[in-house]
């Protein structure tokens, strides 16, 4: 829905069905969101504004104390 109608990661049709692979990049990146404590809902302000989720990530890090990257963002997500 976040591609299909508001265009978040760039507009994708919603009549092509191959799409595993977005929605298995956006379901890891919206659990990191959730796991951190911030709001799902963050994700469709943040994720098309690099400046906001590279500012997300390094909240978070100055909160916990660590180094991720926001390459590190799908994989802790998907664990």
């Amino acid at each position: 829905m976040a591609s299909e109608i508001l265009g978040v990661g760039g507009k994708v049709d919603p009549m092509v069905v191959e799409k595993a692979e977005l929605a298995r990049a956006f379901q890891t990146t919206t659990m990191f969101i959730d796991a951190i404590g911030f709001c799902l809902f963050i994700a469709f302000a943040i994720l098309d504004i690099a400046e906001g989720f590279e500012g997300m990530v390094e909240t978070v890090n100055g909160v916990l104390g660590t180094a991720w990257t926001t390459a590190d963002v799908a994989r802790l997500g998907h664990e």
